[in-house]
């Protein structure tokens, strides 16, 4: 038998978790150590409770003893603590700043006004109440305040100043709203005081080395109560002597101490005192914590040098070694006298890649050892990185960052994932141009990832930026790749745009047709400011037209103008509308057979896909509404087909969406539409509808538009006027960063438009219901559940019955409605009906229905601008006009002054406007897709029609650069000539070394033939003849197989 112990013994911390009743309990001395505040105190009053009241066992004992050994001077504390009941009193005030700021950050509190209902939850609020005298209240502020909101305000506003002080919160002292800050954030996510913060916004500074960031790490306010006291000199003094980075503080300095403890703990150095060991017990705990917050500010302020030093400082007191130690320290499982033979050897830790494990053995005088070693070597984290660049701007550069693992995964190191930060540097490498947390999973490790992002470049054009991939987590994890500028050629300025003159609004009986103005009379009166000024060229001329003007501007008009100036020529002339989105195309035929169908008693088709039912529709339509993949199978053989021949009107819609994906197609049924019209000899008419570009002129002289007939207005010219705010979530993890936005969208709703409509378009089918959910909680907690719904449920019965979603059916039923691709069409219109008649007033819609809504509202909240790309396994960027569609939807012509827009998305997407939205900022050009994606079968399907027989140089539009080329066939070429400058730059980086270097293995996947001037697949330059043959570029993808 085990014997029973009579005696059990415990230390006082254990005093919460011991949970044996026993019939006596003896208390042995009352004080305890305190690392906090750096000495002995005296027990708590709720410890002494605790263990007393194990005395007593209720099966065995009637009674209890408890026995307490104390200093004569605590004595009658504890006895009026056993005899009395001593209230409990709110220590909230001291931490008041601290607690609002993490409010604040996580959206619950907006402005003083919730900051002051917030704190009324607060026990310290209980407790005002009930002790006013002891919180500072006399009777008379009692009386005039009984329920102490200007106390409470009082309070709130003296935490919120200091909070503004130290650039917590942006604090508006008239309207008593407060605003996130990214120093806010850091402090709230790792538990950083106030007092610490202000600390860190004085000392920290681009230039710091090692010895001063120690230094500025044992001034946080965390450590302010330790003390050096005297028995601990000596031995501080000899660990002074054994650190490595020096202390410039005496010893004497409680600063000093914290340096030296940390540095003793990365050491590994053991301590001998136990209140010594306590303290270094206390700094450690901190240590990381304190560390990743000055990481992320100093990040976050772009200063590269010191980030790169406190990143390293958190991973060597994450793995207690430093940074000039092997690293394969860092495999706990390796021997040290294994690892300390590979140092004592100076070998370069890069060189163990370029040998076998029998190599290795021999090295280090270990065989055995060989394949061990070989083993920990693979299985360190390494990168290869390739980059592709492309100019967008000549201030903003695209960058393709392809990563791929070159290491072994074993899941017991590495985990479920790794992290990296991906960096870009200036040429001095002293400014961060752009950040990016990047998660490499283990299930995607052997797989290649593709990363797009963007970064500012300056004039003059520097010679190189600096790309590093580090670690968060391994020691000398670290990839760096420079990018040579060398043969980086910027676009030229583009000419400004078209200025929108103060005309006189045009009446709709300019059209001096009675049964054309019918079509607009029960609409509008006058036609807008763009329609008036582009009216004369489109309706009073067959010249081909080129409009360009923000998403919204009524530029469908535009094109009405067009085919009616057709109609009145020729009465049984024939139009094809073109447009790239299938949801866009469906919505003009509903609005286009209503118009010219019913009224004008004029065909309109909308093609199928099927050639057979397609040629039967172009036989007898007039107006032939299409995608560009229908239309370029009908017109891929238009010598057979008269039909396609005898075109009229040929109208292009979202001609910016040729820089896109499907851009090709597009771009290839223009240039054949032109062809047609130089080999038929009939002109046939081009009006191409877009946005604003900032290389207009090059797309509209390819177009066969003349300078007076290019209009391509500046984006901010829009029919109402648009305010824009951009809120940025830093949340890497995408889910976290969604469920962060919840309650900031309800707020950007009750705040930028409480009664009028509002659309909120989130990233998935899957999140549209869940938003829409969100939405309807927040108003319940707010206790107006219903404050989104302006009709009666009586009136919304009748609609109801017709879905059969009822998660729908109850989010309409309260004012909120959601909309995307797995509803039936009947559903979505009966959605589209409520909000458009004023019934519901939230709607929730799917990104990729943002092409298919025909509804506006004042507000447009875009809920994050990333999605899932399943093909590569990652998260990415919207398309920059998926964005501009959405903002357009905020736009009322005849009801609102002006249009509002909230973009929230993640923190590193914010410093890069998005500068082709509606703003002072230039819009952006679009780029050539033929090349990169598919010329050759592109090419194939010419050849087949034997549209042409070749590809030759010559019969561009315009003088080219090295590297560009017209196609040769009729009026060939593209819309990028010269102008454009689209010349894009490759680097890679090899496999065999980490710093970018040449070594053994092969090269990463890289540019190849994509868009590099003057290259041969594999980086070799093209020769005399090759360049002579007509600007490499087309001639090479002929002929590269």
């Amino acid at each position: 038998e085990v014997p029973k112990p009579e005696k059990s013994f415990s230390t006082a911390t254990l005093a919460w978790g011991v949970n044996l009743p026993a019939h006596t309990v003896i208390i042995k001395g009352t004080q305890v150590y305190s690392p906090e505040k750096g000495r002995w105190t005296e027990l708590g009053a709720l410890d002494i409770l605790q263990m007393l009241g194990r005395a007593g066992r209720p099966q065995y004992d009637t009674k209890g003893e408890g026995i307490l050994i104390t200093s004569h001077g605590e004595l009658q504390y504890y006895l009026s603590l056993l005899n009395q009941q001593l209230p409990i009193e709110s220590q909230m005030v001291s931490k008041l700043p601290d607690m609002l700021n993490a409010e604040i950050v996580l959206g619950n509190v907006q402005n003083a006004k919730d900051a002051v209902n917030w704190l009324g939850y607060a026990y310290l609020y209980i407790r005002m109440l009930r002790s006013p005298t002891l919180y500072g209240i006399s009777h008379d502020d009692l009386k005039g305040d009984p329920l102490l909101d200007q106390r409470r305000l009082d309070l709130v506003h003296t935490a919120a100043l200091m909070l503004d002080k130290n650039n917590l919160v942006k604090y508006d002292k008239k309207t008593g709203n407060f605003q996130v800050t990214e120093l806010g954030r850091i402090a709230s996510h790792y538990y950083i005081t106030n007092d610490t913060v202000q600390t860190y916004n004085q000392l920290l500074k681009p230039t710091l080395s090692e010895i001063e960031l120690f230094r500025v790490f044992s001034l946080s306010s965390e450590f302010k109560n330790i003390t050096v006291r005297e028995e601990e000199k000596l031995e501080l003094q000899k660990l002074l002597e054994r650190v490595p980075i020096p202390v410039k503080e005496s010893i004497e300095e409680p600063s000093a101490k914290i340096n030296v403890l940390l540095q003793a703990f990365i050491s590994q150095l053991k301590l001998e005192g136990f209140a010594l060991m306590a303290d270094m017990v206390y700094v450690t705990q901190s240590a990381g914590r304190l560390m990743r917050a000055i990481f992320e500010i100093v990040l976050n302020r772009g200063w590269a040098q010191l980030t790169d030093k406190t990143l390293n400082l958190c991973k060597m007191i994450d793995k207690r070694m430093w940074q000039s130690m092997c690293p394969l320290r860092q495999f706990r499982k390796l021997p040290e006298e294994v690892v300390k033979k590979i140092e004592k050897k100076n070998f370069p830790f890069e060189r163990l890649y370029d040998l076998n494990h029998n190599e290795i053995g021999e090295l280090i005088r270990m065989p055995k050892m060989g394949k061990t070693i070989h083993k920990y070597v693979h299985l360190f984290p390494k990168l290869e990185l390739s980059v592709h660049l492309q100019p967008i701007t000549r201030s903003t550069l695209k960058v393709e960052l392809t990563i791929t693992p070159d290491f072994q995964w074993d899941e017991k190191v590495h985990g479920s994932s790794e992290a990296f930060w991906i960096l870009v540097e200036d040429v001095d490498s002293e400014v961060i141009l752009h950040h990016e947390y990047f998660l490499l999973k283990a299930k995607y490790a052997q797989d290649e990832h593709l990363i797009t992002f963007f970064v500012p470049v300056f004039e003059p054009l520097p010679p190189q930026y600096f790309i590093r991939v580090v670690s968060d987590r391994w020691l000398s994890c670290e990839t760096q790749l420079p990018v040579s500028f060398r043969h980086l050629i910027l676009p030229e300025k583009y000419p400004p745009p078209t200025e929108l003159l103060d005309l006189q609004p045009l009446p709709v009986s300019a059209l001096r047709n009675s049964a054309f103005e019918s079509l607009y009379q029960d609409k509008f009166p006058f036609f807008n400011p763009i329609q008036t000024q582009v009216f004369n060229t489109v309706y009073n001329s067959d010249d081909n037209v080129f409009v360009g003007a923000p998403t919204g501007s009524g530029k469908t008009i535009c094109a009405e103008f067009a085919i009616l100036r057709m109609l009145l020529q020729n009465s049984e002339g024939r139009c094809v509308y073109i447009t790239p989105m299938e949801a866009l195309a469906e919505q003009v035929y509903m609005d286009w057979y209503e118009k010219f169908q019913d009224r004008l008693n004029k065909k309109v088709v909308l093609l199928t896909g099927e050639t057979s039912t397609d040629l039967k529709l172009l036989g007898k339509g007039n107006i032939i509404i299409s995608t560009p993949e229908k239309w370029d199978i009908l017109s891929r053989r238009w010598k057979q087909r008269k039909n396609v021949q005898n075109i009229n009107l040929f109208v292009v819609d979202e001609v910016h969406l040729i820089g896109g994906e499907n851009g090709p197609v597009l771009e290839v049924i223009c240039s054949r539409m032109r062809y047609i019209s130089s080999q038929i000899e009939r002109p046939i008419r081009i009006v191409a509808l877009s946005s604003s570009l900032s290389n207009a002129k090059d797309v509209a002289h390819w177009l066969g538009c003349s300078a007076t007939s290019t209009f391509n207005f500046h984006p901010n010219v829009r029919p109402v006027p648009l305010e824009l705010h951009i809120q940025g979530f830093n949340i890497s993890h995408t889910q976290t960063r969604l469920l962060s936005m919840a309650k900031p969208v309800y707020h950007a709703i009750t705040k930028h438009s409480p009664k009028k409509p509002v659309i909120v378009f989130v990233p998935s089918r899957k999140q549209t219901r869940l938003t829409a959910i969100d939405i309807l909680t927040t108003c319940a907690a707010d206790i107006q559940r219903q404050r989104f719904l302006h009709c009666t449920e009586k009136d919304l019965i009748p609609y109801l019955e017709k879905l059969s979603d009822s998660t729908l059916k109850e989010t309409l039923l309260n004012g909120v409605g959601y909309l995307h691709e797995g509803l039936s069409p009947m559903e979505r219109r009966l959605v589209e009906q409520l909000f458009s008649s004023g019934a519901i007033q939230v709607v929730v819609a799917s990104r990729s229905l943002c092409w298919g809504m025909n509804v506006a509202a004042h507000l447009v909240i875009i809920m994050d601008t990333q999605y899932y790309n399943g093909k590569i396994h990652a998260y990415v960027d919207y398309p920059i006009y998926d964005v501009l569609q959405m903002v357009g939807h905020a736009n009322r012509p005849l009801q609102d002054d002006e249009g509002r827009c909230v973009i929230m998305c993640q923190g590193s997407k914010k410093p890069r406007p998005f500068r082709a939205l509606p703003l002072a900022a230039p819009s952006l050009p679009i780029r050539d897709p033929l090349p990169h994606f598919t010329w050759r079968p592109g090419r194939g399907a010419e050849a087949v029609a034997r549209t042409r027989v070749g590809v030759r140089p010559g019969r561009a539009r315009g003088p080219t650069t090295a590297g560009e080329t017209g196609v040769g066939a009729g009026e060939g070429g593209g819309p990028w000539g010269s102008r454009s400058g689209r010349v894009a730059v490759s680097a890679r980086a090899w496999r065999g070394r980490s710093s970018g270097m040449r070594g053994r293995g092969r090269w990463s996947r890289a540019a190849g033939l994509r868009a590099t001037p003057g290259l041969l697949r594999g980086g070799r330059q093209a020769g005399p003849r090759e360049r002579e043959a007509g600007a490499g570029r087309l001639l090479l993808f002929a002929n590269s197989r």
